[in-house]
């Protein structure tokens, strides 16, 4: 809560919820203030429990500049009908009923390997995936896992499904 200058989140060595406090002093990583986080995002913390953390670190994911689509890049793909591509939200199905990109697909990273017959049959299609954002990682495996399928024309868009909408 920012009324409370606090934040739970859970310890992925431990499964157990930590409060972590913030102020004005703390410092930001990738990110302007602790209003830019958002659930799943991966931090780290530099601060003692109890105590005010001194810097708080969003984890973005990174890949070779060439897997990644910009959102001029997908904007375009999207107005031009003219270039075959399939969009992929990669997020829990949940996510995607809340909210997606225009066009897109919805096969959550834990289904792919089930939902194969789902994309397109052409392994040179340009195929994007893409997830809540560059902290959140599904369309990173996602892209990994076509990869391996034999997909040869696969990008993942970072910015994920608020990229677009902003």
């Amino acid at each position: 809560s920012n009324k409370a200058k606090s934040i739970q989140l859970l310890v992925n060595d431990t499964k157990k919820v930590e409060v972590v406090r913030f102020s004005e002093k703390t410092t930001y990583v990738n990110a302007n203030s602790i209003k830019e986080f958002i659930k799943n995002d991966v931090i780290i913390v530099d601060g003692k429990p109890g105590e005010v953390a001194k810097k708080i670190k969003r984890v973005l994911i990174t890949l070779p500049n060439h897997k990644v689509i910009t959102t001029q890049g997908l904007a375009k793909i999207i107005n031009q009908p003219k270039i075959p591509y399939t969009l992929v939200d990669a997020r829990p199905e949940g996510r995607y009923q809340a909210g997606h990109l225009p066009g897109s697909l919805s096969i959550p990273v834990k289904a792919l390997s089930k939902s194969w017959k789902l994309l397109p049959s052409n392994k040179e299609q340009l195929l994007v995936f893409y997830c809540g954002g560059p902290t959140w990682g599904f369309s990173q495996k996602s892209d990994r896992l076509a990869e391996k399928k034999g997909y040869s024309n696969v990008k993942v868009y970072l910015q994920g499904v608020q990229g677009l909408i902003k």
